[in-house]
């Protein structure tokens, strides 16, 4: 049963003072919520923001690991384009060393097969005992 005015149309002062006492407190009550979840949320943006500059600070250091390691990469291939160069260079004068020593045998090859060097056979081995 409701407590009505003197003249019963309504509720009384006494049940709309105690409506008004219980709706303010059930805000204070959600109030309180609110301002826990709103501390709550302050100490979880604090935490992600250190660990937002953590990892910042991580990625710099990645980051200067990565410039680092691209220097040392292009002085890397700087180095193998000089060995590179090394290398045919030697080839070529390998090759050019071999091209000599091949006409040098031939010269040999044809020294030794031809008349002269038959004809004179003798007279280098006389030498050669005379010289012991």
């Amino acid at each position: 049963m409701k407590a009505t005015t003197r003249r019963g149309t309504g509720p009384s002062a006494a049940a709309v003072q105690a409506a008004r006492e219980e709706e303010r407190a059930i805000r204070f009550r959600e109030t309180l919520a609110l301002t826990r979840e709103l501390e709550e949320s302050h100490g979880q943006i604090a935490t992600l923001a250190a660990e937002a500059r953590a990892a910042d600070e991580r990625r710099a250091g990645l980051e200067r690991e990565l410039e680092q390691a691209r220097a040392e990469a292009k002085a890397a291939r700087k180095d193998a384009q000089t060995a590179r160069k090394k290398a045919k260079s030697a080839d070529e004068a390998l090759a050019a060393s071999r091209a000599e020593a091949a006409r040098h045998a031939a010269r040999v090859a044809e020294l030794v097969a031809s008349t002269s060097w038959r004809i004179t056979a003798p007279l280098r081995r006389v030498v050669l005992l005379l010289r012991r």
